[in-house]
């Protein structure tokens, strides 16, 4: 037990614990050079990574895979983690205030202060943090240079404000957002946008949320550039 908790700090702190404007967030530098434009990577946790001790939203399968697929890649990005209080969402609902604003001014101080490629800004999400990449897309268009956005959806979105973004989504066949991403990415295709669906057969939430981000996706992502 005790090595584990060792394990868990040291991993910790390759992500510098951060604070702006009161949302807190975890960065990791990845083969950054301050001569070279870098990648931006904003990562939406699910409602288990909630909380205000900047390290919950480290525990997560896509955090870890986003992270070995950059270092092995030699991926120049700046990968940033933000963490949701424990009384918010990311996107609001009737019982719960929402916090994606937040994310937003977030992004543009990082632009202002790092050497930013700004035709490779990235955001990623699962549960409750895919539903905040939907809506975050929505409230700026133009800003992400694609998605990678697994199990969730709010009923609410509406596909004609997706029409401008590469966004690659993923759900298990056994949990709720199946209801509606199928519909969803048809009708952006239909109104000529760009919208891969991957229908992961059998899998409930948890498992479809930990099987998201493989290395094709991650890949895929990062083969898309924002055309200026």
């Amino acid at each position: 037990m005790v090595m584990l908790f060792v394990s868990w700090n040291a991993y910790c702190q390759e992500y510098v614990a951060m604070e702006y404007e009161g949302l807190k967030y975890r960065q990791l530098s990845s083969c950054v050079d301050d001569s070279t434009k870098s990648a931006l990577i904003i990562y939406l946790h699910g409602r288990s990574g909630s909380g205000s001790d900047n390290k919950a939203q480290l525990a997560n399968v896509a955090v870890r895979n986003i992270e070995k697929y950059i270092k092995k890649n030699n991926v120049s990005a700046y990968f940033l983690i933000p963490q949701c209080p424990i009384e918010y969402e990311w996107s609001p609902r009737a019982d719960m205030p929402g916090c994606i604003e937040k994310v937003s001014p977030l992004i543009t101080h990082f632009i202002s202060t790092h050497n930013i490629d700004t035709t490779r800004i990235y955001v990623c999400g699962t549960s409750m943090g895919a539903v905040g990449c939907w809506e975050i897309i929505k409230s700026n268009q133009g800003l992400f240079t694609a998605a990678l956005i697994a199990s969730g959806v709010s009923p609410r979105t509406q596909p004609d404000s997706f029409l401008n973004i590469p966004i690659y989504a993923t759900c298990g066949s056994e949990e709720r957002s199946y209801e509606i991403l199928p519909w969803l990415t048809s009708k952006i295709n239909k109104g000529g946008g760009n919208a891969k669906l991957d229908v992961l057969q059998g899998l409930r939430h948890r498992d479809a949320c930990d099987s998201a981000f493989t290395p094709k996706r991650i890949q895929w992502l990062f083969s898309q550039e924002l055309k200026q």
